[in-house]
Formats: C-alpha cells, sequence, structure tokens
C-alpha cells in the first residue's frame, strides 16, 4: 500500500483559527463514562466527552481515570493541549495542501502506525501520553475539528503547507476509512517496536574541545534543569531569557574554530520548550 499524501488546492485568503494559550482539552474519547480530577475538581466525563479548560501557569494536580494522582507544571509559554485521563491512543496525521501543480513540492513526513495488530502507512505519529504537549508537536487542528477541506491564504507567492491534526483513534479509523484506507496486518517484528518503552533521558555534555561552548553548553543544561521545577510564570520567562543567551553565546563560541562542530547536535534538552511537564 501506497503511503498517504494527500493534497487539497488552496485559494487566495486565509482564514486562521486561534485558541486561547494554555486551553487544554480534557478529553474522554472512550465508550465508557470516566471521573477525573484536575485541581482537585471532579469531572464526569461520559463516552465521548470533553471539557475544554484554560490551566494558568504553575503547579497544577490531576487525578486520572484508574484513581492515580499527579502532578503537573504548565509553562507560562504552554500553547495548551490534549488532558488523556484514560491513556488511550491518539494520532497524529499531517497533511499537505497545496495550490494546482505544487503537489510534489510539499510530502509530509510521519511514521506508519499499528493500532489493534493492524498497520496504517502514511505521515503518521502516536501518543498515549497522559497529558499531550501541543507545544512539541505543535498541531493546528484539534480533536473534534476536522481538516478543512480548502485553505485560504492571502500570500500570493504561497504554494502551499503542510498542517497537523490530532485525531482520538476513532477518529482516526474514521478518517482512513473515509479516505479509503484499509490497515495491513502487522507482522512480530513491527509489533514489538511498538511496544518498546522509550529510555528515560539523561543530561549529557558531549565532550566539548572549546572551554567556552562547554562553558555555555554546561549553563544550559543547568537551566533545563531548573525549568522542571519552575512553577511561577516569572521565574519560567527568566529561565527562558536566560536560555536565549546562553544559546547565543553557544553558538557564537562554536562558530570561531571547527573543533566541536560533529558535536553541537548531540546536546539535548529535556525541559526547555515545553508547554507543560508532569511532575508526579
Amino acid at each position: 500500500m501506497k503511503k498517504i499524501f494527500v493534497i487539497i488546492f488552496t485559494l487566495l485568503m486565509f482564514l486562521g483559527c486561534s485558541i486561547q494559550k494554555g486551553t487544554f482539552i480534557l478529553d474522554n474519547p472512550t465508550d465508557t463514562a470516566i471521573k477525573t480530577k484536575v485541581d482537585g475538581k471532579e469531572y464526569n466525563l461520559g463516552a465521548g466527552e470533553y471539557e475544554k479548560l484554560v490551566l494558568k501557569p504553575g503547579k497544577h494536580t490531576l487525578t486520572d481515570a484508574y484513581g492515580k494522582e499527579l502532578s503537573f507544571i504548565v509553562y507560562a509559554d504552554s500553547s495548551g493541549g490534549v488532558i488523556n485521563p484514560s491513556r488511550s491512543n491518539y494520532i497524529y496525521v499531517s497533511m499537505a495542501y497545496a495550490a494546482e501543480g505544487a503537489g510534489d513540492s510539499f510530502r509530509p513526513a510521519g511514521e506508519d502506525v499499528i493500532l489493534d495488530g493492524l498497520k496504517y502507512e502514511g505521515p503518521f505519529g502516536m501518543t498515549d501520553d497522559l497529558i499531550i504537549d501541543k507545544n512539541l508537536r505543535n498541531w493546528k487542528y484539534d480533536i473534534h475539528t476536522p481538516f478543512p477541506e480548502k485553505i485560504y491564504t492571502s500570500d500570493r507567492n504561497s504554494k502551499g503547507n503542510i498542517f497537523t491534526k490530532i485525531f482520538t483513534q476513532k477518529e482516526f479509523l474514521d478518517f482512513m476509512t473515509e479516505m479509503g484506507v484499509q490497515g495491513i496486518p502487522a507482522d512480530e517484528e513491527e509489533m514489538k517496536k511498538t511496544a518498546e518503552v522509550p529510555a528515560a533521558p539523561e543530561y549529557k555534555v558531549p565532550p566539548f574541545k572549546n572551554p567556552d561552548v562547554k562553558k555555555y553548553a554546561e549553563e544550559m543544561v543547568a537551566l533545563d534543569k531548573a525549568y522542571a521545577t519552575a512553577e511561577k510564570a516569572g521565574e519560567q520567562k527568566k529561565i527562558m531569557s536566560e536560555y536565549k543567551k546562553a544559546w547565543k553565546n553557544y553558538v557564537q563560541a562554536s562558530m570561531k574554530d571547527n573543533s566541536d562542530l560533529e558535536l553541537l547536535n548531540e546536546l539535548k534538552f529535556n525541559n526547555l520548550g515545553r508547554g507543560v511537564l508532569i511532575t508526579e
């Protein structure tokens, strides 16, 4: 089966949809009712029901559908996301929108997904995170919001773009049926890969030769650690401001010689850039 790269033609006027920053969809995509709590307030969600919550920066609590209570931090620059108390599967789909004749220039990236033993091939991604952070994936269209048939843009030079939507599993399967796509049986190796649990992230500064590069890298790692416990908006913004300065110095120091070029991409961060973080 060929991978799906759907092209829908565009017109000339873009009408963007906006949503308040820090808005989370508390969702129950299952076929049964669930009970959950956010900051001590109980929510009884029937099958397929959801609530929209605006959460301020700071520390919050969540009790999932199984009675487990956790803490999480919402950051000042959070774009919101989906709160998934039932730990259900959600699927990302990337869609190319292009002007007539420009379709070959836009190829959505992604991976095949496996659901109930069936593999669906296409520009997809899947998660069952308790809180699905929109900052990390940056989808344009939320669950319960369909892909539009057309995209309008005021930029006469635009030939197209790629947008991502997040689906519940049921929405995704309905969408596949609508697109005429059927899953194919996944083999054992593919099933094992799907079941793998990602390793816990580690803090590691590569062995930089340039002392200035190493110094600024260590500064950013320290800021990344501090960000994980920053509960107040002012503190969060201060850390991000300091990070931007350290990053600029890091880049400038690395440009003075070529000794560390191969190591620059090995510096990873666990928390900076997130909109929400579960602290438990």
